[in-house]
């Protein structure tokens, strides 16, 4: 299994996770073998060029549409720099056609 992207955050009590793998099913049977809870969240990836306003112009897409980010986290490798998103389980669909109408590139799944 292969982790493609990490991002760990904490809080007095409990920390969460988020993982972007090549074997979702795997990493789930791994972590919850080791007592942790898991679950699976919808989020997409979004291409940003390294130049000034290259964030700001998604950011700005999703805010005219009024789609609300529940959070983001970088993903990078020597190819390609990119963001993650979630968003509303219901604004899902719409974020990503609203994206691409405004000719940002989203990634395929990893």
């Amino acid at each position: 299994m292969s982790i493609h992207s990490i991002n760990l955050s904490d809080a007095s009590d409990f920390g969460i996770l988020r993982l972007i793998v090549d074997d979702n099913e795997k990493a789930k049977t791994v972590l919850e073998k080791e007592g942790f809870s898991s679950r699976f969240t919808d989020v997409f990836a979004v291409e940003i060029s390294d130049h000034v306003g290259s964030f700001n112009s998604v950011i700005k897409a999703l805010a005219k549409e009024n789609i609300n980010i529940e959070y983001t986290y970088t993903l990078s490798n020597a190819k390609i720099g990119a963001f993650i998103f979630k968003v509303i389980d219901k604004e899902l669909k719409h974020a990503i056609k609203t994206l691409q109408n405004n000719g940002v590139n989203l990634l395929s799944e990893v």
